[in-house]
């Protein structure tokens, strides 16, 4: 049922209430896998604001309008970061598929120790630490979708890997450029 201008109802009956939220989840992917071939650069993407078993209807709705509106700002603030550190929200979204979730380990990474271990273990010239933290913050940054900082702590991992000292400095200090912006943007997030 159309509700307003882009909003819509959708009234599911005789399911159970892990089916109903799970056919949200249904629903988002399926808006954002929609690919318009007129327009490959678009990206489609929706709010959803459910409630199950809420009665009378007109407070479902209101409930319903206000936890689109909520997942709304969640997300256009998630996804600002992502595009701002040159991450993909979209990708992270298909291995965790709860917004929630991905920000609370982004803001969890905020806290990571990984990469003090590696500019400690850079300024010790301690190269086999240096392989050992540079891995293991190129896996998190895999996992989290922080693509820049994947990509450079790549570079760094295979520059000290076996121990080598590293030669490049500037491969370093792209982790760091990448981790600063990262952390930045962190603690502007809502």
């Amino acid at each position: 049922i159309r509700y307003g201008g882009d909003e819509f109802l959708l009234i599911f009956s005789k399911i159970g209430e892990e089916v109903f939220y799970e056919r949200l989840k249904q629903l988002r992917r399926a808006v954002q896998e929609t690919k318009l071939p007129d327009y490959p650069e678009v990206k489609l993407d929706v709010s959803l604001g459910g409630v199950y078993r809420v009665h009378p209807l007109s407070e479902a709705i209101r409930q319903a309008d206000l936890r689109m509106y909520e997942n709304k700002a969640k997300h256009v603030k998630l996804e600002e970061l992502y595009q701002k550190i040159g991450g993909d929200l979209k990708n992270v979204m298909k291995r965790i598929p709860n917004e929630a979730m991905i920000g609370k380990f982004v803001r969890k990474y905020a806290n990571d120790p990984t990469y003090n271990r590696l500019t400690a273990a850079v300024e010790a010239k301690n190269w086999k630490d240096a392989f050992i933290a540079a891995h293991t913050l190129k896996g998190v940054a895999q996992n989290l979708g922080f693509d820049r900082l994947q990509k450079s702590a790549s570079a760094l991992t295979e520059a000290v890997r076996g121990a080598v000292p590293l030669t490049d400095e500037s491969l370093f200090e792209e982790v760091c450029k990448d981790q600063n912006e990262i952390v930045e943007a962190i603690e502007k997030l809502d």
